[in-house]
């Protein structure tokens, strides 16, 4: 199984084609930004292995007491590491936050954001699943 830098390393080089294809697509740069962003952020704060004391975990700092009742409630290589429900559970914990950032902010949450960080996680999942 690759250790943290290993996947960290593999995600960022898939990153490159990746936003060299939604650049020669015509994608706006704006969405391109908002899924790298997103992608990036993702690939080193929200890991399918926040279910342990990972590296992701502890990139939080103080803020990894929000992850406390995850790691409680999932089982490392359990639902939070499978290609088609990891993403969604994750993101149903996340949704309090997710909420409060939109309220307080007053805006949405661009599809780019959705798509960078499922992109992410599952990259990780089926880098887990190769090694």
């Amino acid at each position: 199984m690759p250790n943290y830098k290993t996947h960290d390393r593999i995600n960022l080089a898939l990153l490159i084609p990746i936003v060299s294809i939604l650049l020669y697509y015509h994608f706006e740069i704006l969405s391109v930004i908002l899924f790298s962003f997103s992608y990036l952020f993702s690939t080193f704060y929200l890991s399918p292995d926040m279910d342990t004391k990972s590296k992701s975990y502890y990139r939080w700092n103080i803020f990894r007491i929000f992850w406390w009742p995850y790691r409680r409630i999932m089982t490392h290589r359990g639902i939070s590491h499978n290609i088609f429900l990891g993403a969604a559970v994750f993101m149903l914990y996340c949704l309090p936050l997710i909420v409060a950032i939109v309220i307080l902010s007053h805006s949405t949450v661009p599809l780019e954001l959705l798509f960078g960080f499922v992109t992410a996680y599952n990259f990780h999942i089926i880098i887990d699943k190769i090694f």
